[in-house]
C-alpha cells in the first residue's frame, strides 16, 4: 500500500515536457507559452559584447601607443559628436547637503 500511495503522491508532482500545458493550449508543455526557449535578451547582448571586445582586441594587436592614445581621444569625445551617447548619471547627493 505505501508504494501506490507514493506512486499517486508522485503523479501529483509537475507535468512532463511531453505532457499536454495544463492552460488548454493543446499543445506540449515544453512548447507551452508559459516556458522560455532560447537565450534571454541578457545571454544575447552579454554574446554579442564578447564578440564585439574579441573582435576588437584583435584589431588592437599591432598598433602603437600613440595610435591607440588617438583613439582613446577620439572616443572620449564621441558624446560630443553624437548626442544619443549623452548617459544620465545618477544622483549621488542632494543639493543642498542638509536636506
Amino acid at each position: 500500500m505505501a508504494g501506490q500511495g507514493d506512486r499517486s503522491w508522485a503523479s501529483v508532482g509537475s507535468a512532463g515536457r511531453n505532457d499536454p500545458c495544463g492552460r488548454g493550449s493543446g499543445r506540449k508543455v515544453k512548447r507551452s507559452c508559459g516556458v522560455r526557449r532560447g537565450p534571454g535578451p541578457d545571454e544575447l547582448a552579454k554574446a554579442f559584447l564578447a564578440e564585439q571586445g574579441h573582435s576588437a582586441a584583435q584589431r588592437l594587436v599591432g598598433i602603437t601607443r600613440d595610435e591607440f592614445a588617438d583613439m582613446l581621444e577620439e572616443v572620449i569625445r564621441l558624446p560630443e559628436v553624437d548626442l544619443a551617447l549623452h548617459v544620465e548619471l545618477p544622483a549621488l547627493m542632494t543639493w543642498p547637503p542638509w536636506r
